[in-house]
């Protein structure tokens, strides 16, 4: 089922701005959603802090001479780990790595928080790559499943609490099973586990550190 599902995937090319949502509405949805008020509010204020000193370095803003990659994305429906979950899954490939012998890969939990201003990945990869800081490298910057049991604590029928809180393999399993072979149709990706690196912010840190752990031989 994997393999079809694999082979009538649609990857669709976009831009950057692809998906993004304005963050302030985005936080006001997640306070309504959990109920989050009095003295929780301002805490809330505090961690998306935008007005202190921090600004993004050289390798996070376009450069002269660096090329641009394709953004990709595709919508995919898990068969086997989390059945009928649906998200969006973007893939971006610096210039030069449909061409490349070996291609290594980087696994971003809440793609789409690092391709948007405050990291700006998929500009990183094309000033790294391009200086020859890092091998060639594509991201693969999944969505958390957009509808699932959800955690009675948490509320909601989200699937990112079942994904990225769960210390199992199951996450890890859908990576490897599901979704690296859509990244295999358009790169040749390395079997190489020090090829490939995981990373998230809160649960999706988690979820990377509960991954690699139950795949070593993946991660």
């Amino acid at each position: 089922m994997v393999n079809s599902q694999v082979e009538t995937t649609e990857l669709e090319l976009v831009d950057l701005s692809h998906g993004q949502v304005d963050p302030d509405a985005d936080l006001g949805d997640f306070q309504a959603t959990h109920h989050i008020s009095g003295k929780d509010l301002a805490a809330y204020a505090l961690a998306d802090d935008v007005v202190s000193d921090y600004s993004l370095c050289a390798d996070s803003l376009p450069q002269p001479g660096v090329p641009q990659g394709k953004y990709f994305h595709f919508r995919w429906v898990s068969n086997t780990v989390y059945p009928g979950v649906a998200r969006s899954v973007y893939l971006y490939l610096p210039h030069g790595a449909e061409e490349a012998h070996s291609v290594n890969l980087a696994v971003f939990q809440d793609g789409r928080d690092y391709v948007g201003p405050v990291v700006r990945a998929t500009t990183v990869f094309d000033n790294l790559v391009h200086q020859g800081e890092i091998p060639m490298t594509v991201g693969l910057f999944v969505c958390p499943g957009e509808t699932g049991p959800g955690y009675p604590f948490f509320g909601g029928d989200h699937n990112r609490s079942i994904e990225y809180d769960m210390v199992n393999e199951d996450y890890g399993r859908f990576l490897v099973e599901e979704l690296f072979p859509v990244v295999r149709t358009k790169v040749r990706l390395t079997d190489d586990p020090k090829g490939r690196v995981i990373c998230g912010i809160s649960s999706g840190g988690a979820c990377a550190m509960t991954a690699a752990f139950f795949h070593p031989e993946e991660f």
